[in-house]
């Protein structure tokens, strides 16, 4: 479901769809987005979290959004990684792993 959150930054408010959304992450407080662009936020991503929920972003590690939509692949090598469609790689939490792969209907 496609969900329009305001994203504050130090300058300006930004007006975004989350479906232009491929990933965020928390340790940079930046979002990336399907067409390259970045913004670097200043709420908690348990907030986008929480702003976001019904949308098509999921939590696949504590530092991170993914959108599910923007998923090409799982690696299962070297611990499990979402390879995102800008070739961006996502940690997976191994205790969110089944959770992840029931979301995304890949399974085990």
């Amino acid at each position: 479901m496609t969900k329009h959150i305001a994203i504050n930054t130090k300058e300006n408010i930004f007006h975004i769809v989350s479906d232009e959304i491929a990933y965020c992450n928390y340790a940079t407080r930046t979002f990336y987005f399907k067409n390259d662009e970045t913004i670097i936020f200043l709420k908690g991503i348990k907030e986008f979290e929480r702003l976001l929920d019904d949308s098509d972003l999921i939590r696949p590690h504590q530092s991170y959004l993914a959108n599910k939509n923007h998923i090409s692949s799982i690696d299962k090598v070297n611990g499990y990684h979402l390879t995102l469609k800008n070739q961006a790689r996502i940690p997976i939490f191994t205790h969110r792993q089944k959770a992840m792969f029931d979301m995304i209907k890949i399974g085990l």
